[in-house]
């Protein structure tokens, strides 16, 4: 990692201590260990950034052999799920605790331009996901497309009136187990295979996105 910013660093041909990165935990693995790679980064560090679409591809990909760690339907591991719940606590926790941003993760949600109504349902998803974020602590946020931009900004400049959220976290260490991280969410698993093939297909015909009960994911 820091020869990777040294990299940078000679190419932009700035000083390397001007070199600022943001690391996604979009992995199991890299969830256990956000305060080595905080340590790896030290005076490079802008913080962490909760990267949830391919953090739970991550969680199937790594238990995809334990019958018993089957996620449910797509429509069903939201972020009130337990073990994404403690993802993000956990995050903001390290971030806060070393005085560095928390940042939020992506609203899946595109703008349906041929649809008023489709749309709005779309917006309010997005709206209520970035009240979760700004609630649970997060100093600011990213979205799929730039029409979702003033809508994340209005929620957090209400929500938010500082610049960020950074503050020492009143116990030193999280309260989040390996436990609450493996939390296996419950629900039904039917409509799984009906958004692979419709993915699939998008994939194929060169669509960029999938609309999928008005919650867009993009392929």
């Amino acid at each position: 990692m820091e020869r990777g910013i040294r990299v940078c660093a000679g190419v932009r041909r700035d000083p390397v201590r001007g070199i600022r990165a943001t690391v996604l935990i979009e992995t199991i693995p890299a969830a256990f260990e956000m305060d080595e790679i905080l340590y790896e980064l030290r005076d490079h560090s802008a913080g962490l950034n909760c990267g949830r679409w391919d953090y739970i591809f991550s969680f199937i990909k790594k238990f995809r052999g334990r019958a018993e760690c089957m996620l449910p339907q797509r429509g069903d591991v939201t972020m009130d799920q337990p073990f994404l719940r403690s993802y993000v606590e956990l995050l903001i926790h390290t971030c806060h605790r070393r005085g560095i941003h928390a940042m939020g993760g992506m609203a899946a949600q595109i703008p349906i331009r041929d649809d008023p109504k489709a749309n709005e349902e779309a917006m309010q998803r997005v709206r209520e996901d970035k009240l979760r974020e700004v609630r649970a602590g997060h100093d600011g946020t990213w979205v799929a497309h730039p029409g979702l931009v003033p809508v994340a900004q209005q929620v957090f400049d209400e929500h938010m009136p500082g610049k960020n959220q950074i503050r020492p976290p009143a116990e030193a260490l999280s309260r989040i187990t390996a436990e609450n991280l493996l939390e296996i969410p419950k629900g039904a698993s039917q409509n799984s295979v009906s958004s692979g093939t419709l993915k699939s297909r998008c994939a194929i015909s060169n669509r960029g996105c999938a609309a999928m009960a008005v919650s867009p994911s993009t392929t």
